[in-house]
């Protein structure tokens, strides 16, 4: 991932490496937590195809309990 140099914005045409860096991601997560994460989603403009994004990926994972 590319990343935005601080206090500036930088929007690139879609990068299909962003999908595999989200399931590499997820990967690790999974790892991680087991079986504590329900489910995770790769989300935020790099998740969309069709359009210009910050080379910043965006995930969302989703706890069964955040006390395990």
């Amino acid at each position: 991932m590319q990343g935005v140099e601080r206090y500036k914005t930088k929007l690139l045409l879609h990068d299909n490496d962003w999908d595999i860096e989200f399931h590499e991601a997820k990967a690790r997560i999974e790892k991680i937590w087991d079986k504590g994460v329900p489910d995770i989603q790769h989300i935020g403009s790099t998740s969309i195809k069709q359009i210009c994004a910050k080379p910043i990926l965006d995930i969302a994972v989703v706890f069964e309990a955040f006390d395990k």
